[in-house]
This record gives structure tokens, C-alpha cells and sequence, in this order.
């Protein structure tokens, strides 16, 4: 009696045992990406972030956070402001990055070129007072601020309801009692793109780091910060200073 079928049963199943292996195999890699990256983006903001901006604050008389860049449209900390504060390597893991685990990040300089966080550094308690810094941004990019003072705010639509932009700094008068605790110092950008925005964890949600040192995930659209007024306010800021470099001509070479 010939064997043929028995090891065409036999091969057949073999070639079945390898494909569910690699598609177990696929499937661990992708659970692997989609559970560390939150890990990783909160791991960032407590152990890179959080005590760079503690050191930071003990480094000055006025326990200040450090200054917003003054690059147009870049809403982070000023680079050269905090780079002591991180290894000299450059290996610090500053941005929330979706390359493979374990990868290298890329250097310093291109991870605060291309911010996937939000940071201003003033006292921006709610929405009203954030979209009131977002719509006086240009001007003050305009006449040249450093972002490192307060600055002047709509009435009543500053820092605590006042009519100034104040400083993110470690105290604030017992006056304000326990608004500033609840206030985000960075917080998480989608990826803003020709089809819209695009978020790298699941149910839409972005990490957070409080005033208060907590960090924790929120959903976009749940609660400020991450609303649409404010995610969308912040994308088409970008999205004008972008433009406006794509139409400077390149500077002839000497």
C-alpha cells in the first residue's frame, strides 16, 4: 500500500504548524508595541521629565520650570535650558516614540525639534486660559518674547482668572488655593496629518504629567487638557508656522 497520503497528511501538517507559529509569533510582536508604548510614554514623563523639571526648579531662587523654546510653533521646553539636566549621551528618551522597543531614540536635537508632547511653561489652569495663551501666541512670537517672564493675558482670562500669564513655578499664593495642583506641565500631541489626527495608544488616549507629579492617560475629548478645542488650536499653530517655513526660500550657499 502506498504512504503518499499519510505524508502529504503529515506535510500538511507541518506546513500548518509553522504558519500558526508565525502568526502566534506576529501576534506577540504587535502585543508587545501596543502594550509597552503607554508604559513607555508614562515612564518617560516620571522618569525622565518629572525629576528634570524638579532639579530645574531647585536650581533657581523663584523655583521656576524652565522656558517654552522660542522656535515658532514648537511647544516645548528650550532646549538648552534643560540639557545639563539630561545624560550626556544624549541616550534620554524625552519624546513618546513608537519605534521598535529597545531601539536607540534619535539625538536630543531632533527629539525637541519634533515634539510629540505640549509644554508651555506658564499657569494655564483651564481651558479658557489656554486657549487665551494659544490665541496670543503669534503676537508674542511676533515681538520677539523669550518666555521667560510673565506675560500680559486678556482680562480675566490669565493665570487664575487674573489678567496675566504667569510662569509655571513650584509655589503660587494660598490665594489660588488647590487650583494650580490640577494643572498639566506636558501632556501629549497626536500626530496631526492629511487625514487627521492620529493617536498611538488605544481609545484615543495621550499620557500626562500634572502639576502635582501625577501622571496618568486621559482620553482625547474627555477632559483638558486634551480637548478639541485645544488639540486643534495647537495643530493649526503648527501647522501656519510650518507653512510659513516651507515658503522662505533656502539661503544661498557662500
Amino acid at each position: 500500500m502506498s504512504s503518499t497520503p499519510s505524508k502529504s497528511r503529515r506535510n500538511l501538517f507541518i506546513a500548518g504548524a509553522l504558519i500558526l507559529t508565525l502568526l502566534i509569533g506576529l501576534a506577540g510582536v504587535w502585543f508587545v508595541v501596543i502594550t509597552t508604548l503607554p508604559v513607555q510614554c508614562s515612564q518617560t514623563l516620571r522618569y525622565a521629565w518629572q525629576p528634570a523639571f524638579s532639579a530645574y526648579r531647585d536650581g533657581n531662587a523663584d523655583g521656576l520650570y524652565p522656558p517654552m523654546s522660542t522656535t515658532p510653533g514648537n511647544f516645548f521646553p528650550d532646549l538648552e535650558s534643560v540639557r545639563s539636566l539630561f545624560p550626556e549621551d544624549e541616550s534620554a528618551e524625552l519624546t513618546c516614540l513608537a519605534g521598535s522597543p529597545g531601539s536607540p531614540p534619535p539625538s536630543m536635537e531632533a527629539q525637541f525639534a519634533a515634539p510629540t508632547y505640549a509644554y508651555f511653561g506658564y499657569a494655564l489652569q483651564n481651558e479658557e486660559a489656554m486657549m487665551a495663551f494659544l490665541d496670543a501666541y503669534p503676537g508674542f512670537i511676533k515681538t520677539g518674547a523669550n518666555f521667560d517672564e510673565d506675560l500680559p493675558a486678556p482680562a480675566g482670562k490669565g493665570s487664575f482668572g487674573g489678567d496675566v500669564f504667569l510662569r509655571l513655578r513650584v509655589d503660587y499664593p494660598t490665594a489660588h488655593g488647590d487650583a494650580p495642583y490640577g494643572m498639566p506641565v506636558l501632556f501629549e500631541l497626536p500626530d496631526y496629518t492629511a487625514t487627521g489626527l492620529h493617536f498611538r495608544h488605544k481609545h484615543e488616549k495621550g499620557s500626562l504629567l500634572n502639576f502635582d507629579s501625577r501622571v496618568r492617560f486621559i482620553r482625547y475629548g474627555d477632559s483638558f487638557p486634551m480637548t478639541p478645542a485645544v488639540i486643534e488650536k495647537i495643530g493649526e499653530i503648527k501647522a501656519m508656522y510650518a507653512a510659513e517655513n516651507a515658503a522662505v526660500p533656502p539661503t544661498p550657499s557662500e
